[in-house]
């Protein structure tokens, strides 16, 4: 990465999956599901985003990502291009765990999944107030907090009226309320943004997410058929009600992790021995996590009936869950 076009999947994974080369340069299939079509691109051109990382002379984090993608690429370099003697094989690489950690938290798929999640639950917070039994929750909850104040002058004023002074208020209480959701709304892109590029100046590898990942073996497993890479880059096999998920939580009891990184051969961390993998399901879950694409070294019908399924499951939690989470705590103020 440099200048102002940074690569959000590092390029040294993309190659891996080039449909062919010319002059130097590698082309890849993109499977786009806002673009609603496949066409063949330039990996230059690929899970790309303008200052993404952030802007020269501002907070970026541009220059650490570019540093610790060296030694990141000599080991998918590795992996990717030894000769391997079965289908299967255990390999030892201690940087591995460290990689998936990088790159699970440097995606664009992460921050959108993000602002999505926040925006839905400061929607679902809005909706709550049309709830009159959550609106006198709320109004005696201003009530308590003005009593709790040190007195002055509007206080004094505000509970001069008696107890009862915001009856009769509700439509002024929804409209400061829905307001104030109205401009948290408005600032969540950019604060998101700032967040995240500081979170990556402070470790583009977060020790407690690699952490989680060192007690897994890791494996090679080479398929006859193609795998993609979809834009998480990393896809997680969790024991529980959702099967697959692209970020999990530290609750999350993993059973596999997936990381493609070549067209025949994909990463497995898992804490047994593996047996073969179906490359069908696997390919099916990774569209499904996606949010926008996914690339692949070929194009067919096949692969292209994976783009309806392109971000089916991709968000960091359900929208049912969030109105389960406003829901309670609304039933608990």
């Amino acid at each position: 990465m440099s200048g102002k076009r940074h690569h959000i999947l590092p390029r040294f994974l993309l190659k891996g999956f080039a449909s062919r080369k010319k002059s130097g340069q590698t082309f890849t299939w993109v499977y786009c599901s806002k673009r609603k079509k496949v066409y063949e691109n330039n990996i230059i051109n690929v899970s790309v985003d303008t200052h993404f990382y952030g802007k020269e002379g501002e907070l970026e984090a541009d220059t650490e990502i570019t540093n610790v993608e060296r030694r990141y690429s000599v080991l998918i370099d590795d992996l990717r291009n030894k000769t391997y003697s079965s289908d299967v094989v255990e390999v030892e690489e201690t940087l591995i765990p460290d990689f998936i950690a990088h790159l699970s938290i440097r995606t664009k798929h992460l921050r959108d999944s993000i602002h999505e999640s926040t925006n839905i639950l400061l929607s679902e917070m809005e909706k709550s107030l049309h709830d009159s039994r959550n609106l006198s929750k709320f109004k005696k909850i201003i009530l308590n907090k003005l009593e709790s104040e040190k007195p002055n002058s509007l206080v004094q004023l505000l509970l001069s009226e008696g107890s009862n002074f915001l009856d009769n208020k509700e439509s002024d209480l929804k409209n400061v309320y829905s307001d104030f959701l109205q401009t948290l709304k408005s600032q969540l892109p950019e604060a998101i943004r700032e967040t995240h590029i500081k979170a990556l100046t402070e470790s583009t590898t977060p020790e407690v997410r690699a952490n989680m990942y060192q007690g897994l073996r890791w494996f090679i497993f080479s398929s006859n058929n193609p795998f993609i890479l979809g834009d998480t880059g990393c896809l997680f096999e969790i024991n529980g009600s959702r099967r697959f998920k692209a970020f999990h939580d530290g609750t999350d009891k993993i059973q596999r992790v997936f990381l493609p990184i070549a067209s025949h051969k994909i990463l497995i961390g898992c804490d047994s021995k593996i047996s073969k993998i179906n490359t069908k399901i696997i390919n099916e879950a990774i569209a499904k996590s996606s949010r926008e694409f996914f690339i692949c070294s070929e194009y067919s019908e096949s692969y292209k009936n994976l783009l309806p399924l392109i971000g089916k499951e991709s968000e960091l939690i359900k929208q049912a869950e969030i109105q389960q989470i406003v829901t309670k705590n609304f039933n608990n103020l």
